[in-house]
């Protein structure tokens, strides 16, 4: 399935008629005054508030993928394969995502984010 810019759910993607993909955009956010320390560290919780701004022409675009087709958990950030061995915390949140999206049937997700302006 995929996301319309309206938030509306429409039919499986391209990439089989079995998987599904859904595709979301993101202004960037800068902190302004960032919050020290975390107030629960598995649900990354901040122990104190933040100021931030949000720059809604230069924005984070993410696909993401579920189905047969994809084999293994993949990332790629602006056309770079991440190492997940080295950054485990991306293995902790499709984890996450498998289990609130387990109707799919599917195991592996593939990810790719791209950094850029609209």
């Amino acid at each position: 399935m995929s996301v319309t810019d309206d938030g509306d759910l429409v039919g499986p993607a391209a990439a089989t008629a079995s998987d599904y993909e859904v595709k979301l955009i993101a202004p960037i956010n800068i902190a302004l005054v960032k919050y020290w320390g975390k107030r629960d560290e598995e649900l990354m919780l901040p122990l104190n508030d933040s100021i931030s701004l949000s720059i809604n022409d230069v924005c984070a675009e993410t696909r993401i993928r579920v189905g047969p087709s994809v084999s293994v958990d993949s990332v790629s950030i602006n056309g770079s394969t991440i190492n997940l061995a080295k950054h485990p915390r991306f293995s902790r949140c499709f984890k996450v995502e498998l289990e609130v999206f387990i109707f799919l049937g599917s195991e592996k997700i593939d990810s790719e984010t791209v950094n850029g302006s609209r």
